[in-house]
């Protein structure tokens, strides 16, 4: 398996979210992101939060 590196970064939209437990692209749920912050669900696993993963192309960097 490849080594993927992991940073902060605020938002950056276009990018794949991963869930943090299972690594399954996340669903955001409605109503979130506006005022309230974005929150996400993983159909695979059931973990819904904040948290996030993010998929990072290596010409990014």
């Amino acid at each position: 398996m490849k080594e993927r590196k992991i940073r902060w970064r605020f938002r950056a939209p276009n990018r794949v979210k991963l869930c943090p437990v299972c690594l399954s692209p996340l669903k955001p749920l409605p109503l979130t992101g506006y005022i309230l912050p974005e929150e996400y669900y993983c159909p695979k696993c059931g973990y819904r939060g904040h948290v996030a993963l993010e998929l990072v192309d290596e010409d990014e960097e």
